[in-house]
């Protein structure tokens, strides 16, 4: 299964707002360097906001760009990973940004960091968190970019160790190049699964209740894919020794949590969307998760 995606019209929208508009041009370097680079499309799976907005056309956006990695991490073999995806990045992105027309922008990896600690004896979901600086040629910016101190950064998250069910292929409209992406279901099982993991991380994801929602007021799902959705779920669940049940949303500690900070997703929406009510979206979401084939 493929699904064809316009990353032109996706900037096109972002014009009146110079900021956004250079943002997403960067975005658009990214995915097709990615997409150019077989070690880089092999392993890296989109997922997060900004697939929401590009394959979805959801309007909450945040400032980063997170992927997913394929191959097994293994300490001991990866130790240098960081610096094979750096310099494999930095190859593409001059590359393909010459490709795409963008003559008058410059954009290189800042820097890379280990996350948590690769040192710790018990790593169990190492991620890399890659900033990516990019300015417009014959600027401060650009002199800043050549010592690895832009103000003007792309957020790059990737996870080692996520378990990857079910993805496709999205297709560059302008290109014809793919990337491996999460599909929809596997959206919402690792965001169940996200949810239902607050109460033991006491991390909050009101993002996770926007998204889920969105994704249910834009897809009918049958018997078979909701069963997908629960098994996907409880193996990502498993493996952080978690165990959900079909009432782990009725538990009001995720709930409150989820809700915390809820109205601060207006930063990452449309100004001509509204943020919808948090009770709503949550009802939405609990019923859809209480009518999975638990038996």
């Amino acid at each position: 299964m493929s699904k064809q995606i316009n990353i032109s019209d996706w900037i096109e929208k972002s014009k009146a707002n110079p900021d956004k508009y250079l943002f997403r041009q960067i975005v658009e370097i990214l995915i097709n360097a990615i997409a150019y680079t077989k070690f880089l499309k092999g392993n890296m799976f989109l997922k997060g906001g900004t697939l929401m907005a590009l394959a979805h056309e959801s309007q909450r956006m945040t400032g980063d760009v997170d992927f997913s990695w394929l191959e097994p991490f293994h300490k001991d073999a990866m130790l240098n990973i960081d610096k094979i995806i750096k310099e494999s990045l930095n190859n593409s992105l001059k590359r393909v940004k010459n490709d795409l027309g963008y003559l008058n922008l410059v954009c290189k990896v800042q820097s890379i960091e280990k996350k948590p600690d690769w040192k710790q004896k018990n790593l169990s979901f190492p991620a890399l968190k890659i900033r990516i600086g990019y300015a417009k040629v014959n600027t401060r910016q650009a002199q800043l970019l050549d010592q690895n101190k832009s103000s003007q950064v792309l957020t790059v998250d990737i996870s080692f160790n996520e378990d990857i069910i079910s993805s496709h292929e999205l297709i560059l409209s302008d290109t014809q190049e793919t990337i491996n992406a999460y599909t929809p279901i596997e959206i919402i099982s690792e965001k169940f699964r996200a949810l239902i993991q607050q109460i033991y991380r006491g991390r909050n994801r009101r993002q996770d209740v926007y998204d889920i929602d969105f994704l249910l007021k834009q897809f009918k799902f049958d018997d078979l894919e909701k069963k997908a959705i629960l098994q996907n779920m409880l193996r990502k669940s498993e493996s952080r020794s978690i165990y959900p049940n079909p009432k782990s949303l009725s538990d009001i500690r995720i709930k409150e949590k989820a809700q915390q900070e809820w109205n601060t997703l207006n930063l990452e929406l449309n100004q001509k969307n509204k943020l919808p009510d948090f009770e709503e979206c949550y009802q939405n979401i609990r019923c859809f998760y209480e009518s999975l084939p638990w038996q």
